[in-house]
């Protein structure tokens, strides 16, 4: 029964920290290309 258990959560836990991981490094890699391109935000451009 518990190995039954351990062969569900322990690919769903993997699963979850590769997810987790991929979002952190898209934003992690988004912000840093904005700051090497020193690109201006919405709230520095427009009209307002």
């Amino acid at each position: 029964m518990l190995e039954t258990i351990l062969h569900i959560l322990v690919p769903i836990a993997i699963f979850t920290f590769i997810a987790a991981f991929t979002l952190f490094a898209v934003y992690a890699e988004r912000k840093i290309a904005g700051f090497v391109q020193d690109r201006l935000g919405p709230m520095e451009t427009g009209k307002y």
